[in-house]
């Protein structure tokens, strides 16, 4: 059971001072956020023209995570097909909770908070809102009585909620319904308590395993979390047709516009509605995922071969959640793989590369695993000193593996004889290896190694690269977590 730390316990008593005093304590997560006035994205093609479409995201069962190594979630999805739309990168920034991300859009060190956030004026004065995604009601999740139907939940009226202790996640829609209720129950007394790491499902968890009694979620997660824990009631809603969505910074009118069309074109054709059905109304997916030892962003975990992934990564020197991007991207971790060229295992080796190490069994995972990095060992000492720069270098190593570096080395000598750069991989060599499927290169003199479907080693750098990344934001290596 996750344990509540770190309370704050207000008491709010209804007399002007008092209410007053009470809401003025609270937690530094309702505190106003601070605005910056510092100037950086404000348009779309200022966007564009970075290449990056940077984000503020939060963990959470829905709308962001990360499951078998995967990033998923109904916020990042649709992130990520903004980002594509505009024509850039995605890039996150992981925030712990929504004043967190509240305050990197004031400080413009984002361009968009993807979350649920409530279209209230309390939010702050320097952000603008998204056409809401859903609209949906605030309610008290408390346990069913043993008599359930039969008998009515403890709690069935707002008035009952008076002396009681009512947990919230820090959330400023409810918050704002803490305060909204204070101000209903007269002269009545009202007890809350804030808890500023938890989220609304483990809150959820907590009522139904007793350690609380009452907390307030958003209907929609409390429903998706029903199906889990079957115990917990819903019924009475205390804050009706709350609309949630992103939030831009209200400098940035161009980009707001921009999203706004785009969300109402996404409810249009009905793929969010697709899309919110997979994350908040799949709830065998959901129960699925939330008894899974590979949630990778709470257990660390990737994948069943972690454990040999990451012996034969240190010891090689290297790091182990670059090999399991690798591997995903080669196999999706199936030892039994084999390509329609013949490339067999976890890393995908064709037999004839693995006997050159001394391998020839490559349907055990342990011995795949270590001709691969065997391979990707002896391609790293290929490119080691001819490319300078180990971020470029990196990406010449990863299309090598997929291609072969007789297809790079001739990229590279494209790339130099109409005027790009052969050192560096972006936007200079990896344009030719895609050209190298086009007979007016593949047969220039200087190619040696003829034809090769140049789109494939591209899209491979890419997504490798990408996964890599957010493996490294969101599995921390030993050393990092004992510093942090």
């Amino acid at each position: 059971m996750y344990h509540l730390i770190q309370r704050l316990f207000i008491r709010i008593v209804c007399g002007v001072l008092l209410i007053s005093t009470a809401i003025s304590c609270g937690f530094k997560n309702d505190k106003p956020v601070q605005a910056s006035t510092k100037a950086i994205i404000n348009s779309i093609a200022d966007i564009q023209q970075h290449g990056k479409l940077k984000v503020a995201i939060s963990y959470s069962p829905t709308g962001f995570f990360m499951y078998k190594g995967t990033p998923m979630g109904f916020h990042y999805d649709m992130a990520e097909r903004l980002a594509t739309q505009i024509g850039v990168s995605l890039d996150l920034v992981i925030a712990k909770n929504e004043h967190e991300q509240l305050q990197l859009l004031a400080d413009r060190k984002v361009d968009l908070i993807v979350e649920s956030i409530a279209n209230q004026p309390s939010t702050g004065d320097f952000v603008d809102f998204i056409v809401p995604f859903k609209i949906t009601n605030l309610v008290l999740v408390q346990r069913k009585p043993h008599k359930w139907p039969k008998q009515k939940p403890a709690i069935h009226k707002i008035e009952q909620l008076s002396n009681k202790n009512i947990h919230i996640a820090p959330i400023k829609a409810h918050i704002n319904c803490i305060k909204s209720i204070s101000a209903q129950l007269n002269n009545e007394i009202f007890i809350w308590d804030v808890d500023e790491q938890i989220t609304q499902y483990q809150l959820v968890e907590e009522v139904s395993q007793g350690g609380i009694d009452y907390a307030i979620v958003n209907e929609n997660v409390g429903k998706l979390m029903q199906s889990r824990y079957q115990n917990i009631d819903l019924s009475l809603r205390l804050q009706q047709k709350e609309k949630f969505g992103w939030v831009t910074h209200k400098e940035t009118a161009d980009l707001t516009q921009y999203i706004d069309n785009w969300v109402i074109e996404q409810k249009d054709n009905r793929k969010m509605t697709s899309l919110y059905k997979k994350y908040y109304k799949n709830h065998y997916a959901f129960n699925k995922r939330a008894e899974s030892e590979y949630l990778s962003h709470e257990t660390g975990k990737i994948s069943k071969f972690d454990h040999l992934i990451k012996k034969h990564a240190k010891h090689n020197q290297i790091d182990w959640r670059l090999l399991a991007a690798l591997i995903q991207q080669e196999s999706r971790f199936n030892p039994t793989a084999v390509s329609w060229a013949g490339a067999k295992g976890l890393m995908q080796l064709m037999p004839a590369t693995a006997e050159q190490y001394g391998f020839t069994n490559l349907t055990d995972p342990e011995l795949n695993i270590k001709a691969g990095i065997k391979h990707f060992k002896w391609l790293s000492k290929y490119w080691k000193d001819k490319i300078p720069n180990k971020e470029q270098r990196l990406k010449f190593i990863l299309a090598s593996y997929n291609v072969g570096h007789g297809h790079v080395s001739d990229a590279r000598k494209l790339a130099k004889k109409y005027g790009k750069s052969s050192i560096i991989w972006d936007d200079n060599v990896d344009i030719f290896i895609q050209k190298k499927s086009d007979p007016d290169y593949y047969k220039d003199p200087v190619v040696k190694y003829g034809y090769c479907r140049g789109k494939e080693p591209y899209d491979y750098v890419k997504k490798i690269t990408k996964r890599y990344k957010r493996f490294k934001q969101i599995i921390l290596l030993e050393d990092e977590i004992a510093a942090n």
